[in-house]
């Protein structure tokens, strides 16, 4: 009996714990802020054979960008 009241206590604990972070964490909001940066990405990737710069710079450079832009 005592093993079971246990068990249900931590499932209490971890239950609220997750709750509250899917709250911080906001999954639609990343959601978002991923398929924005795919589509980001996959529009640089066709001008990317046209310009000097490597993908790995323009992945740093949107980064930069996506930084600035979500603090403002």
């Amino acid at each position: 009996m005592y093993a079971n009241t246990a068990i249900s206590t931590g499932m209490k604990g971890a239950t609220k714990a997750m709750t509250a972070m899917n709250r911080q964490m906001a999954p639609t909001k990343q959601a978002k802020v991923i398929k924005d940066f795919q589509k980001q990405s996959s529009q640089m990737d066709m001008t990317v054979s046209s310009t000097p710069y490597t993908s790995s710079t323009l992945f740093f450079l949107l980064c930069i960008y996506r930084s600035v832009s979500v603090a403002s």
